[in-house]
Order: C-alpha cells, then sequence, then structure tokens
C-alpha cells in the first residue's frame, strides 16, 4: 500500500542569531507519521526571504519562476499542512492559492 505523502510548510524560526532558520511543528511531523503518511518540509523557492517579526506578512513577491518552482513541489504532494501562526510568507499564501486552484486538500 503506497503511503499519502503530506508536505508541511516550513516557517522561520524564532531564533535569534547569524543563521536564518525555518521550522516545522515537531507534533504534527509525528501526527502524520502516526497515522502512515509521510511527510516533507516545503521550504521556500525564493533565495530572498526578508521576513519581519513585525510585520503580517513580509512584501517580497514571488517570480513566475519561483511561482512555477512552488507548483512543480506542490504537484507532488498528497496534501499540504499550513502550520497557521499569526504571520504569514508570501511563499505560504501562494502555495495556498496552488492548493485551491489545484484542487490539492490543505
Amino acid at each position: 500500500m503506497e503511503k499519502t505523502v503530506i508536505g508541511i510548510v516550513a516557517k522561520p524560526s524564532l531564533e535569534q542569531d547569524m543563521w536564518h532558520y525555518m521550522e516545522v511543528v515537531d507534533d504534527i511531523r509525528i501526527a502524520l507519521i502516526k497515522n502512515n503518511a509521510l511527510t516533507v518540509g516545503i521550504l521556500p523557492t525564493e533565495n530572498r526571504i526578508d521576513f519581519k517579526r513585525d510585520e503580517e506578512v513580509d512584501s517580497i513577491k514571488l517570480s513566475e519562476e519561483e511561482k512555477e518552482d512552488l507548483e512543480h513541489v506542490v504537484a507532488r504532494l498528497d496534501g499540504v499542512i499550513l502550520e497557521g501562526g499569526l504571520v504569514s510568507n508570501i511563499y505560504e499564501e501562494e502555495l495556498a492559492r496552488i492548493c485551491i486552484d489545484k484542487d490539492i486538500p490543505l
């Protein structure tokens, strides 16, 4: 029996040092694995995230190539988990739009 593959959208970490980190909530990953799913982290396709913690959303717009890259990633998944939170990245919004357009469960 083939397992379902679920992507978990990574969020910027709260770590405050010279590195930028992306992370997923491990409880979500573990719950999916316990329910016989394979999990993958979905990372931004853009190479210039300018995410500021005091803004509701980052202001960077994705290029058409970056949008196509996200579509390419999402096309390989059976579903996507958006972790939510108080702020969003533009790539999270684009991922949600792609999932809705392609009828991929969110």
